[in-house]
């Protein structure tokens, strides 16, 4: 068994076809082992491209879906969504995402009572950050496990929280960084890291390491975390990524990597992500309806949640337009 977690954004990113072909392959191995991937139905068209592989159906995977709690209708429609697009009746760990407020978790947990018979629901994870990660660590959290995004390059929480880990499981969300040849990178919470190329490759040089043993050695040899999200489009790296999970790093080395990591990627504040649905405007018009309707029939949503929905089905069916011509171009230019 594997430590990595296939990541699966890229799939939803606007590139080639010969790009996406590589990535289903990816997660048809992934499938083909049943070894867990991390899903999200805002990661663009992503789940309608998982949705088409074959083998899906088939395999015994289970699923790691990244999801937002900002009220319980929106939450209880994303989550059916995503479970009717890789099958209902597959294995889901919920990754409640970085934009929850603690506050919420009585409502959060009301909420999962009422989706028990809907969907198959393994467990619930959640996402701390620097800002609010003492929240986590309160005893109402005791028995949750974490996603952190956290990596060589990248230290969105300090150690207080590693070292308070206690029995609780920890996964790397990003672990190489933003992918397997890429180092620095923006997001929501932070400006692209500058780095000291020299410094860097100094360092590397005296442990005998390279750019990329450095981040998956150090991820994958560290204790605190028990899995990792990799994103990777090729077969190829992935089976170097397995060659190096194998591989142990000397303790002494290993530090040194930690050390260095701490003193320059060390995130020292982030700012409160917002919520952000962009499922309602990219997603499979079919399975949207047909979960909205789910929904509508079940009494779980409200006449004003429902209609509010067609109107972005119709968004929905416009941006799938868009997107089928854009990805034509693209194509044709690679």
């Amino acid at each position: 068994m594997t430590k990595i977690i296939l990541g699966t954004a890229k799939l939803g990113w606007d590139i080639s076809n010969k790009n996406y072909n590589n990535q289903i392959k990816v997660i048809e191995f992934f499938l083909k082992k049943n070894y867990q991937i991390h899903i999200s139905a805002n990661y663009g068209y992503s789940l309608n491209r998982i949705r088409k592989i074959k083998i899906l159906s088939k395999s015994k995977s289970s699923f790691l879906l990244k999801i937002s709690f900002n009220n319980q209708e929106s939450f209880i429609h994303e989550l059916i969504y995503s479970s009717m697009m890789i099958g209902s009746n597959k294995k889901i760990d919920i990754q409640i995402d970085e934009s929850f407020q603690t506050k919420n978790l009585v409502s959060l947990l009301q909420t999962i009572q009422i989706t028990k018979n809907l969907t198959n629901i393994n467990k619930i994870l959640f996402t701390p950050m620097t800002y609010n990660q003492n929240e986590f660590l309160k005893k109402n959290f005791s028995k949750f496990d974490f996603t952190i995004h956290y990596s060589f390059v990248e230290r969105s929480v300090n150690n207080n929280l590693l070292s308070n880990k206690k029995s609780r499981k920890i996964i790397a969300l990003r672990a190489l960084g933003k992918g397997f040849r890429n180092f620095s990178f923006d997001d929501f919470y932070k400006k692209k890291t500058r780095y000291n190329h020299k410094k860097l490759n100094k360092t590397l040089l005296k442990l005998n390491l390279s750019e990329l043993e450095a981040r998956a050695l150090y991820v994958f040899n560290n204790k605190s975390l028990s899995k990792v999200v990799i994103s990777t489009s090729k077969l190829k790296n992935l089976f170097e990524l397995f060659k190096l999970e194998k591989k142990k790093l000397e303790i002494k080395k290993w530090k040194i990597l930690e050390r260095y990591s701490i003193k320059n990627f060390t995130i020292k504040k982030t700012s409160k992500p917002l919520y952000q649905n962009s499922f309602t405007k990219k997603h499979n018009p079919q399975i949207f309806f047909k979960s909205l309707n789910f929904l509508r029939k079940k009494n779980l949503i409200s006449k004003r949640y429902f209609l509010v929905g067609i109107y972005h089905l119709n968004i929905g069916l416009i941006n799938l337009l868009i997107n089928f011509f854009k990805i034509k171009i693209i194509s044709l230019l690679k």
